[in-house]
């Protein structure tokens, strides 16, 4: 249940798309590569004088008997991908396919397992600090040791979670050690 394997991590601000940009698709079939040239003009970019407000790619499909028509509902599909995705997202997905391009959208999965640590950390340290506080508000005996019970319960959360995330930042070293002593072993 704890383990992330399988998992990919989403950076919080990846598709976040402040600046509004007009985009415009231009679809067609390219008989000879029999796949779809897809170019995108960037208006916005273009009436800036950025020459690189435009980009394409050769994308295939199976055979259309209406190649024009298949074409325009192209053109229209992605421009409503970019009006539900935003703009960076389609056009990163349709023209780049870099290494860098993809750890702009994704977290260093250890990092983002340390960030939640912390998090939660953080978040029991506050519940902890909540539960000393009520001490003065105990009205009598009785009161006061059910502060204590829900105060130890509090403090044992924040062992756990502090043990786990210490333990998590020392794995690493671990792994490291027990990959010397196996190749000491070997030789």
């Amino acid at each position: 249940m704890d383990s992330l394997d399988g998992w990919v991590a989403g950076k919080r601000d990846a598709f976040d798309d402040s600046e509004s940009h007009k985009l415009r698709f231009i679809v067609e079939w390219n008989e000879t590569q029999t796949k779809f040239a897809v170019t995108c003009h960037n208006r916005t970019l273009q009436r800036r004088g950025d020459a690189s407000g435009s980009c394409a790619g050769l994308f295939s499909g199976a055979q259309l008997s209406d190649a024009d028509a298949a074409c325009r509902q192209l053109e229209r599909y992605f421009g409503a991908a970019v009006d539900a995705c935003g703009r960076k997202i389609v056009l990163d997905a349709l023209f780049s396919v870099t290494a860098a391009d993809e750890r702009e959208y994704f977290e260093n999965l250890q990092e983002f397992k340390c960030k939640a640590m912390r998090d939660e950390m953080t978040r029991a340290k506050d519940t902890l600090r909540a539960q000393l506080q009520t001490h003065p508000s105990a009205d009598g005996l009785q009161r006061l040791m059910k502060i204590y019970e829900e105060e130890d319960e509090a403090y044992r959360a924040l062992v756990s979670v502090a043990t786990q995330f210490y333990q998590n930042l020392l794995q690493p070293f671990r792994d490291m050690r027990e990959n010397a002593r196996s190749t000491r072993r070997r030789c």
